[in-house]
Parts: C-alpha cells; structure tokens; sequence
C-alpha cells in the first residue's frame, strides 16, 4: 500500500498511476492498495520515495476503510480491485539481501571497494537535484553512466535498476509531466546503451623508463 501523507505529493503524480482500490484519510491523505507480485517481500518505508511519501507491505499495518476516529473517518473513494504493483515500484521497495549473505559473485562491485558505491550514489544524487527541464535528460546520462559499470561487470543490473528507479520517484514529484512508464522507459533504455559500452574499471599501468627494469 502506497500512502501519500498530508500534505500529500502533487495529484498528477499520484493519479497518473492508474485506477485502484483508493482510500481518503481524515488528514487530507491518500492510501493506493496494490497487489505484491508473487514471490516479492517488499519492505517497509517513511519518506523514502519522496516526502509525505509512505509504502506499508509485510508486517506493516493501515487504518481501514470505514474507520472512524475522533478526528475524522477514512473514506472509501474506488473501490477498483488492486492491480500488481508497477515494476518500477517493485524495483524501488524489494528487499535486498544482506551483504554479509551475500556471495562475492553475486556482489562483483566489493572487488573495487568503494568505486562503484559512490558511483551509484553520485549518479543518483544528479537524478534527484534535476533541474525542472532537464529531468529526461539527466536521467538517461545517469542510467548510461551506470550501465557502463554493469557491462563492465562490477554493479547488478537490478541494483544500478532499484537506485535509479528510486531517485527518479522525486521527479514525479515535479511540475514537469514525468510519468512512471517513462521513468521507467528511459532507465531501461539508458542502461542498456551504457551497458555496450562497458567502462574501464581496472588501473592502467605505468609504462617502464627506456633501459630500465621494472621493479
């Protein structure tokens, strides 16, 4: 469930997800009901897409519909059956495995140490100061960035994926027309290019002085 606190995230970002189970709380809020994919554990987060921006999966609770508090009730507004969470959402809310359980083939970007870490970091920070007019942009150049790395076989495709969808929740958040299904389109696309352009990870070497031998 996707729940957009008071003050809530401008409307068109929220609407422009589709039709489904809706409900209004008394605070001015809005609780999105969508069905988990089979198979994913999705976590918990407060404010982590963006501000006022809240998601409740396992172990989380919500207030239902028809609930009645002294400061208001919870209203139902569409009562359409949830659909399955968009894929990007998934992407942004599935959780991860812990490092420590985690095999060194399946963690690649540890043999770089912090390289690809703050890599991924400086890419998606670009992602989220866009400036209005340039989101599209600034995104496709991150994601590129980024596939590089996993051509290069030192970052997952769903990790660099799972990053970039979350810094590209803030730009829904924007004045701008941004959608999901473009959001989603341009990492894609972005990833892939970058991906068959693999980025040289490895340190270049030293030449040795003429007449003389390497250490």
């Amino acid at each position: 469930m996707v729940r957009a606190r008071s003050p809530p995230s401008p409307r068109p970002a929220v609407c422009s997800w589709g039709a489904t189970f809706t409900v209004a709380t008394p605070r001015g809020g809005t609780h999105l009901y969508y069905a988990t994919p089979p198979g994913v554990q999705l976590r918990n987060t407060a404010g982590t897409l963006a501000p006022h921006l809240d998601t409740r999966a396992e172990g989380g609770y919500i207030v239902a519909p028809g609930t009645v508090l002294p400061n208001g009730g919870y209203e139902l507004v569409d009562d359409t059956d949830p659909p399955e969470l968009p894929a990007w959402l998934v992407q942004a809310l599935t959780v991860r495995p812990s490092a420590s359980l985690s095999a060194p083939t399946q963690r690649p970007c540890t043999d770089v140490g912090g390289y690809v870490a703050a890599a991924v970091r400086g890419e998606c920070d670009k992602v989220r100061h866009a400036p209005t007019g340039r989101h599209n942009a600034v995104l496709c150049r991150a994601a590129y960035a980024l596939g590089q790395l996993v051509g290069a076989g030192v970052l997952e495709r769903t990790t660099a994926r799972a990053e970039l969808a979350a810094a590209g929740w803030v730009l829904l958040g924007a004045d701008c027309g941004c959608t999901p299904a473009e959001v989603t389109r341009v990492i894609d696309a972005s990833l892939a290019a970058g991906a068959r352009n693999p980025r040289r990870t490895t340190p270049r070497t030293s030449p040795t002085s003429p007449g003389r031998d390497a250490a």
